[in-house]
């Protein structure tokens, strides 16, 4: 995988400089970095959570969110996420109704960095999934989710954001 480059923004997510990704991970500015994450949330109210393959650099085997990725340099928030839901879903956000449901930034909420929440409503994983991100999935409750979180299993940090998130919106 390339070293893409990443936004740098301040503390009201304005843009600064951009820097390599493997700088950012080793210089620890990860709290001013951009990414999107996509909640796949079914009618009975299941999040898609899936399994990284154990080839992954990051969290090899853990827990992680239906399609979830960083914003690249000059990108927009939808701009990438509609290009991670490519690469990881293999589907076409734009063809979908797609809601905006939150920001969540370092600072205010003490998430890793600044991140913005998708969800799009569906009943089945797309069979168009890229076996390259996506190892296994399955569908869960956000309870679930913080009982894995509570067993110290492997996931993405702002996985339990996301399953709280989902518990207040009840």
């Amino acid at each position: 995988m390339q070293d893409e480059m990443l936004d740098i923004v301040d503390y009201t997510d304005t843009v600064l400089t951009s820097f390599s990704r493997s700088f950012v991970y080793q210089h620890k500015l990860t709290p001013f970095i951009r990414s999107v994450w996509l909640v796949i949330k079914n009618k009975a109210g299941q999040l898609l959570i899936v399994k990284r393959p154990k080839h992954k650099v990051l969290l090899p085997g853990g827990y992680d969110g239906a399609a979830v990725g960083c914003v690249s340099a000059g990108e927009a928030y939808w701009q990438a996420m509609v290009r991670e839901a490519r690469e990881e879903l293999g589907i076409d956000l734009t063809q979908y109704s797609v809601k905006q449901i939150k920001k969540f930034t370092p600072h205010e909420d003490g998430a890793f960095c600044f991140f913005m929440v998708y969800e799009l409503e569906l009943e089945e994983m797309p069979a168009t999934y890229n076996p390259e991100d996506i190892a296994q999935y399955e569908w869960m409750y956000p309870h679930e989710i913080l009982e894995l979180a509570e067993k110290k299993l492997p996931m993405k940090s702002m996985l339990p954001f996301i399953a709280r998130l989902y518990l207040e919106r009840k």
